[in-house]
């Protein structure tokens, strides 16, 4: 079957071809990529408009129909490569509780087959959280405890098991934290 067509039948198909290009591209930025227009038993396609309703009435050898410049949505595509790393965010607030040592030192004499103490404290308020303690001098003298007696110091006792009285150096020293009101503790 031979179809012959007139110059001008086919200057405006390529004109309503061209209109449909053209505007598809500015109905796409719009985001409204449905068309509609009418197509006869020729196959010419007339009437085109953006939207649902043809620009005018189709005739009684044309038929309506609908299209879209977008088509189907495509198979989601493999995941991209890692973004680089953001920037570091801003510094937080300072910290409401904060640790240091308490060191006390003391020279003692001490008896023979005796016992001594000695407290060693955190500032007023703060809380006593650990403890270590030395002894300079001689072996047979001992820390036999450190026991913590309030919220903020540690009692520490040596005993010297020897028959002599004894003159040495101990010390003391208590981890402390540094409490922020309303949480520091009544000595």
């Amino acid at each position: 079957m031979v179809i012959i067509r007139s110059r001008w039948t086919i200057a405006a198909s390529a004109f309503v071809v061209g209109a449909v290009v053209f505007l598809g591209g500015a109905v796409i930025a719009n985001g409204d990529d449905t068309y509609t227009g009418c197509l006869n038993n020729g196959g010419n396609l007339t009437n085109i408009a953006i939207g649902t309703e043809p620009a005018s009435p189709c005739r009684g050898d044309s038929e309506a129909i609908t299209w879209s410049a977008t088509g189907p949505t495509g198979p989601v595509g493999p995941q991209g490569p890692d973004g680089a790393d953001g920037a570091d965010g801003a510094p937080g607030p300072a910290g409401s509780i904060g640790f240091y040592k308490h060191v006390e030192n003391f020279d003692w004499v001490v008896r023979a087959h005796t016992t001594n103490f000695e407290d060693v404290y955190c500032d007023t308020g703060d809380f006593a959280t650990g403890f270590g303690g030395s002894i300079g001098g001689i072996n047979d003298v001992e820390l036999i405890y450190a026991s913590q007696q309030g919220n903020n110091y540690y009692r520490f006792s040596w005993r010297n098991s020897t028959d002599t009285d004894e003159t040495l150096g101990v010390g003391g020293q208590v981890m402390c934290a540094d409490i922020a009101a309303p949480y520091r503790a009544t000595p």
